[in-house]
C-alpha cells in the first residue's frame, strides 16, 4: 500500500508539473 502511495503522489506531481509546463508556454506564447 505505502509504495502505491508513493506512486500516486509521484504520477501527481509530474501531472501538475506538465501543467506548469503547459501555462509557462502558453505565457510565453501570449507575451
Amino acid at each position: 500500500a505505502g509504495a502505491v502511495c508513493i506512486w500516486k503522489n509521484l504520477a501527481l506531481s509530474q501531472d501538475g508539473f506538465a501543467q506548469d509546463g503547459l501555462h509557462f508556454l502558453k505565457k510565453l506564447l501570449n507575451d
